[in-house]
């Protein structure tokens, strides 16, 4: 037997449709992404490196924490729109199983530039200061995170036939 004779195996397509649902934000979206110093702080621990102190710059630490997409727009992880619906999910008794929406909804977006896939956040994002006391020894003031008060997004999430 030849390899061009070998059996095929062929798998349907299954068959899905794409519902897109407008967002609009009743409260604040607060983002923090994760940053590339945590990340790097992280691996040099687990390496067992030191990692140099180095000054804070609250400006930076403030842009740092917004999700990009490509064209330098912000975005939010269409994989948070995914988590937030499934969770809900437990407020419409037995019938949906967090389990059974996993498995049968996949929310797209557009690409960052680490390649996740962003749903298009449309709002202006707001600065905040924070102070915290850090252990009840010194207060210091941060901007690590930022916040839309007003904020709308349109997400895509491909459906397999029937689960709608």
């Amino acid at each position: 037997m030849t390899p061009t004779d070998s059996p095929q195996v062929v798998i349907d397509q299954i068959a899905s449709e794409t519902l897109t649902v407008p967002i609009v934000g009743t409260a604040p979206l607060l983002v923090n992404k994760f940053s590339e110093k945590a990340k790097r702080q992280m691996l040099d621990n687990m390496q067992g490196r030191k990692s140099p102190k180095q000054a804070k710059d609250p400006k930076a630490e403030y842009e740092a924490a917004f999700y990009m997409i490509k064209d330098g727009t912000y975005g939010f992880p269409a994989i948070a729109f995914k988590a937030a619906t499934v969770s809900a999910s437990r407020f419409y008794g037995k019938s949906v199983t967090q389990v059974g929406l996993r498995q049968c909804i996949f929310f797209t977006g557009e690409p960052s530039e680490d390649g996740q896939q962003m749903v298009r956040i449309d709002g202006e994002p707001l600065r905040q200061l924070v102070l915290m006391d850090m252990e009840r020894e010194w207060k210091q003031l941060k901007a690590r995170y930022g916040a839309f008060a007003e904020f709308a997004a349109m997400v895509a999430d491909d459906l397999e036939e029937g689960a709608a």
